[in-house]
């Protein structure tokens, strides 16, 4: 659960940080907040699901993990591409805890 929580909370850091405005010369790779904004709901909801009590399926975990932390994955930049939402979608369906 502590892994799942702090995986919750960097998501919903990037959706709020992303309805900031730009703050330049910050370090890290920067998000695409086009991307990120336009994907709100599904962020959101991806964050609720790693904080709700029920069972999830650790490859879920591994995908959210992996959603985060590749700097060239979909929620960095990448010019034109709109490959954030079904990355989402998947991370969360890929949660779904099945016996």
């Amino acid at each position: 659960m502590p892994a799942r929580g702090d995986l919750a909370r960097t998501l919903r850091r990037l959706v709020d940080a992303a309805s900031q405005p730009v703050v330049p010369l910050t370090p890290g790779v920067p998000v695409c907040r086009r991307k990120v904004l336009a994907s709100r709901e599904t962020l959101w909801e991806l964050a609720d699901r790693l904080t709700s009590s029920d069972p999830v399926e650790a490859r879920g975990v591994a995908q959210v993990r992996l959603l985060l932390l590749a700097g060239d994955g979909p929620l960095y930049h990448r010019r034109g591409a709109d490959d954030l939402e079904p990355a989402v979608q998947a991370a969360l369906a890929a949660l779904e805890f099945s016996l």
